[in-house]
């Protein structure tokens, strides 16, 4: 609630939302592709090419980011 608070959200709306589950399903089913696809920390980024993917785990500086940019 503090987050939606924080971001600005219609508060009420916000509540109505979570309470009706109206993203639940969507939720769980990123939630299961994420977890197929080896997705087991949050954040976490995948840098896709056409013959490689390399996965960012974590908190990192944009060096990590550049590093795997630059050597992909």
């Amino acid at each position: 609630m503090q987050f939606a608070k924080t971001v600005d959200l219609d508060v009420n709306q916000f509540n109505k939302c979570m309470d009706d589950n109206k993203y639940k399903q969507r939720v769980l089913d990123n939630e299961k592709f994420g977890k197929n696809i080896g997705i087991d920390a949050t954040p976490s980024f995948l840098v896709i090419t056409d013959n490689k993917v390399v996965k960012i785990v974590g908190n990192q500086p944009l060096s990590v980011f550049r590093q795997v940019l630059d050597t992909t």
